[in-house]
Formats: structure tokens, sequence, C-alpha cells
């Protein structure tokens, strides 16, 4: 009786073994991948930057907030703009809108916002600059 209680058993783990096996055999294969910036599983890493502007350097710009500096490329598709008051409130502290403007006119000591994104090198890309002063 024991002897078949076991061969019962030992029938069940067998089957149960071999169905697996059957399972993983037949399952599709997949890429994993071991670098989340290169994955398509990810699509926007991104970040904001802000502080003071240092040093421009070609498209380059250098912030410094509270002692931490850190250096942003930018773009060459990235947009700019200014905050500036509406036109209407001009001398009240109303409503305020951005302002499209060139790269060229960011200035060292400018206050910024920089909109960035992680690209798959690992390094920050600035996408949309705004002067906050």
């Amino acid at each position: 009786m024991k002897k078949k209680i076991l061969i019962i058993i030992g029938t069940i783990i067998l089957i149960g073994l071999v169905s697996s096996f059957s399972y993983f055999l037949g399952q599709k294969q997949v890429k994993v991948t071991s670098n989340p910036l290169e994955s398509k599983v990810m699509e926007n890493w991104s970040a904001t930057a802000s502080g003071k502007v240092t040093e421009i350097s070609g498209r380059s710009l250098t912030l410094n907030n509270e002692g931490d500096i850190l250096t942003i490329l930018i773009s060459e598709e990235a947009s700019f703009g200014r905050i500036v008051p509406t036109e209407e409130n001009e001398k009240s502290l109303g409503p305020l809108t951005r302002k499209e403007i060139e790269f060229s006119e960011i200035k060292v000591g400018d206050q910024v916002k920089i909109s960035c994104r992680l690209n798959p090198e690992g390094l920050l890309e600035g996408l949309i600059v705004t002067i906050l002063q």
C-alpha cells in the first residue's frame, strides 16, 4: 500500500516537472536590457535644473545653485524663453508670459530653469531653457 502511494506521488511530481519544463521551452525568449538608458520601455528620462548661469561655453550652460555646480549641454533643437509680465499688466505682479528668445540672449548672472532629458550616453541635454528674471 505504501509503495503504491509513493509511486502515485512520484508520478504526480514527475508530471508536474515535465509540464513545467515543457511550458518553459515554449515561452518566447525576450531581450533583457541591462542599461535602462538604452531601453525602449523607458521613453523619457527627464529632469529639471535651475540656478544662476556662471559660464557659457559653446552650447553649454554652467549653473550654480547654493554652491552646487552643474554644466548642461543644450540641444540644437532646444527652445529659449524669458518670463515677462503680460503687456496689459507690465506694472503689476499680474499674469506672466513666456517670450521666445535666442540662445545668444542668455547672459552670465541670469537665473534659469532648464528642462532636460537624459540621453543614451547618460548625459543631461537641455531642451527648454527659461530665464526667470
